[in-house]
């Protein structure tokens, strides 16, 4: 549900040992597809300066990656 709050857990890129503990509030959600497969739009809440530092650090690598980002849908 939209607002619903959610603790998860996220895993660096290109390893399981080490990851990041956080909660993001659900924003907005869509069906892509018949599996169903859904779009999850959320924003991190109350982070400290080491959960944001972590959060740098794996856009980071993820941008270096050459990772494909799905860009959000026009809502107009």
């Amino acid at each position: 549900p939209l607002t619903a709050n959610l603790k998860i857990t996220m895993s660096f890129p290109g390893t399981t040992d080490r990851t990041l503990n956080a909660v993001i509030r659900i924003q907005r959600a869509a069906m892509t597809d018949r599996k169903p497969t859904y779009y999850i739009g959320g924003a991190f809440e109350g982070l400290d300066d080491r959960q944001l530092a972590a959060i740098s650090e794996m856009m980071a690598a993820l941008r270096a990656s050459g990772a494909e980002l799905m860009r959000e849908k026009s809502r107009a």
